[in-house]
C-alpha cells in the first residue's frame, strides 16, 4: 500500500506530499498552496493506482487499430 504524508514545505509557503511506494521508492510531489489541494491530489493519485493495478480490462473499451 502506497503511503501519503502531507507537511509544510521547507520554505514555510504551500505544502508538500512525501510519497513511498509499494516497492519503497520515495517520492516528493511539491506546489500545493493548500491541504485541501493536497488531499484532491492524493485522492486522485489513488484512483490512478486502483486503475493501474486492474488488469482485467473489463471496463475498457476495445482497442481500435490507427
Amino acid at each position: 500500500m502506497v503511503k501519503y504524508t502531507i507537511h509544510s514545505g521547507e520554505d514555510g509557503a504551500g505544502f508538500e506530499i512525501s510519497v513511498i511506494a509499494d516497492n519503497g521508492a520515495r517520492h516528493t510531489m511539491l506546489g500545493f498552496k493548500t491541504v485541501a489541494e493536497a488531499v484532491a491530489w492524493i485522492a486522485g493519485d489513488k484512483r490512478l493506482t486502483t486503475l493501474d493495478n486492474d488488469t482485467s480490462g473489463r471496463d475498457l473499451p476495445p482497442a481500435r487499430e490507427a
